[in-house]
């Protein structure tokens, strides 16, 4: 069982080739929830690199798809500072910054920040097939 950690690099298979995800976030307070830095960016056989001019977007999502072999850890990049901070949230009324409850969230924090919204592994994996394919392999 492969635990993903924070900076481990994801294949997600779907369609014709394989999506590029990153690890911000693991949570050891809330079961199983990662944060995934899903780049708008797929490939066939080979990765291309990435940077941080390749946009992307942010899914909490189960670390199950991982640790059951169906996600694959391909690779290593550290997070930067800018994206650990990409994990500061709201959960049911609360300000997070990863695993710390920094207390209730004021109305600004409430209309600016991200909810922690989960999605499934299947969102995810239709959101990797409509992905234009890398033509830097």
């Amino acid at each position: 069982m492969n635990d993903p950690k924070v900076g481990d690099v994801i294949a997600i298979p779907s369609g014709a080739g394989f999506g590029i995800a990153k690890v911000l976030y693991a949570s050891k307070y809330f079961r199983n929830v990662i944060l995934l830095k899903l780049y708008h960016i797929a490939f066939h056989e080979e990765m291309p690199e990435l940077g941080s001019e390749i946009p992307a977007d942010l899914y909490y999502t189960s670390s199950e798809p991982i640790k059951s072999g169906r996600w694959k850890i391909i690779g290593f990049q550290s997070a930067s500072d800018t994206e650990r901070l990409m994990s500061k949230r709201t959960v049911a009324g609360d300000v997070w910054d990863g695993d710390e409850c920094l207390g209730v969230a004021s109305e600004h924090e409430l209309e600016t920040l991200p909810k922690m919204q989960t999605y499934g592994y299947k969102l995810i994996e239709k959101a990797v097939s409509r992905l234009p394919i890398s033509d830097r392999e």
